[in-house]
């Protein structure tokens, strides 16, 4: 049992050390992110500090000692704020917020209630040191009924408030809102994307604030994933646009920003599979990156590496597609030989071993493209060079298993044996 005063614990993330604290908010458990110890970290940590040096007094919390104070009675917000005196100001926020919907008459507005709970939050956006932070805010209030049942007025309420505001402070509240309100309406990324909403989040990811950049990638890489974009929206991603965004993945490798890293990365292989499905019976538009990889060949070794760490973790099918495209694309161009270092190949062959075993019947399909890009790799002369034919036993023996399978759909089972008969010289043991 957590007691409802919370619980500090340390935890492993992404093979880094995190601590989290677990609180109970109106029967759910809440999970909070240490992100002071993160920063402690970080060479510059302005980069995880909070926005501003104070909050108006219209925000209430529970002093470390239970009693009730404003902001502004607390010690000043700059840098002297223990995560503890944070969390009980977000909370007191939270409960601020249990009382609002509690209170509104039942003839309110979507528009109303909207404005007054925008009110409240930017009193307390200065406290959120990451994206965790803000979905925490931001699912809680989107879980009131009134949106769940009028969405599009949410949807329309928030673009206009986008288009009168234009601090950052203001597009990290607006921006959070709308990635959490497509999670509950899936139409809400399809409206943004017919609205042009790719440009304006690639304009705000132009900045050096890594929460609204995280939130801002999140956002896109969800409207990638929604539906097929067409060749306008894909003219949206701009060379100058993904070139930046090669570069901030070079530059957040650090702990805390890790999670942001990883969307980036994300949301490039996103765009890269769009470009291949609307180029996969001809090209109809240039690809820009991979022409982008050829050009920055020395300059995308964290991309690298943290590609391969996403392909490892990837568990929903639309990212195991995006990464496997990304994989043959790699490994089908001579030019782009050396992307990858020889232990890293390795590692990936690790990983198309395991996955080519796992999988369901029902995923035969990516199976069936781990399988191409695992021959590709038999096929590439450091195979028997610098890899020394690295794992040929096993893979010699899992796809005779698949081969031989009767479980195995027959595409599956034929493309075993090409395998083992194209790459027979590279499979010698």
């Amino acid at each position: 049992m957590v007691a409802d005063a919370g619980v500090w614990l340390s935890c492993f993330c992404s093979g880094s050390p995190m601590h989290i604290r677990l609180r109970r908010h109106g029967g759910r458990m809440l999970v909070w992110c240490d992100q002071t110890r993160m920063a402690d970290r970080h060479p510059n940590p302005s980069l995880a500090s909070p926005r501003s040096a104070s909050i108006p007094p219209i925000c209430k919390g529970h002093c470390p000692d239970g009693s009730i104070a404003t902001a502004q009675q607390i010690k000043p917000m700059s840098s002297s704020y223990s995560e503890d005196e944070r969390i009980l100001l977000l909370e007191g926020f939270l409960q601020d917020l249990t009382q609002i919907f509690a209170d509104q008459p039942q003839e309110s507005s979507v528009e109303d209630v909207l404005e007054l709970i925008l009110a409240q939050l930017r009193t307390v956006v200065c406290l959120a040191r990451s994206k965790h932070d803000m979905d925490i805010l931001c699912s809680e209030i989107l879980a009131f009924k009134m949106f769940d049942d009028e969405p599009l007025a949410v949807l329309r309420y928030l673009e206009q408030h986008l288009e009168e505001n234009g601090s950052s402070e203001e597009a990290l509240i607006l921006y959070s809102l709308l990635y959490h309100l497509g999670h509950i309406w899936p139409n809400a990324y399809r409206k943004l994307s017919e609205e042009g909403y790719l440009i304006k989040l690639a304009d705000a990811v132009q900045t050096r604030d890594y929460i609204l950049i995280h939130v801002c990638v999140s956002l896109m890489l969800e409207i990638c994933r929604i539906e097929e974009l067409s060749i306008s929206d894909l003219g949206q991603f701009s060379t100058r646009f993904l070139d930046a965004l090669f570069d901030e993945i070079e530059e957040t490798g650090y702990d805390h920003l890790e999670e942001c890293n990883h969307a980036m990365i994300k949301l490039l292989l996103a765009v890269n599979g769009q470009f291949l499905r609307i180029n996969a019976a001809r090209e109809v538009v240039p690809n820009p990156i991979l022409s982008l990889l050829k050009a920055r060949l020395e300059r995308c070794q964290l991309f690298s590496q943290n590609v391969i760490f996403v392909f490892n973790r990837s568990d929903e099918a639309g990212l195991q597609i995006d990464c496997i495209g990304f994989m043959a694309q790699i490994f089908s161009c001579k030019e782009l030989g050396s992307f990858f270092y020889t232990n890293d190949i390795k590692v990936i062959v690790d990983i198309l071993l395991r996955e080519i075993v796992d999988f369901p019947e029902e995923s035969d399909l990516i199976r069936l493209e781990y399988m191409k890009v695992l021959a590709m790799i038999l096929r590439c002369d450091i195979y028997g060079s610098d890899l020394n034919r690295y794992k040929c036993r096993d893979i010699h023996r899992t796809l005779v298993g698949i081969k031989n399978d009767p479980l195995s759909k027959t595409e599956v089972n034929r493309l075993a044996e090409k395998i083992l008969g194209d790459c027979a010289d590279a499979l010698v043991f």
